[in-house]
């Protein structure tokens, strides 16, 4: 179990997703154990494929959709 769950909630922001979850991965890294969970709120844009390619980036995202 992590020591510090990050709960990102996100509608439309393909743009910012990956840069977001990089800068949270870099601040916690090394320091805690963690996780990103990012909870899309209905995007209608790229955001959701963004979450996956952060998951994958990062290894430590995951994502909800609502």
């Amino acid at each position: 179990m992590p020591d510090v769950s990050v709960v990102i909630p996100v509608c439309n922001e393909d743009e910012n997703v990956l840069p977001l979850a990089r800068e949270i991965h870099a601040a916690l890294a090394g320091r805690y154990s963690f996780e990103q969970i990012f909870v899309d709120d209905g995007s209608t844009d790229r955001t959701g494929e963004m979450v996956l390619a952060a998951r994958k980036a990062c290894r430590k995202s995951a994502c909800c959709s609502t």
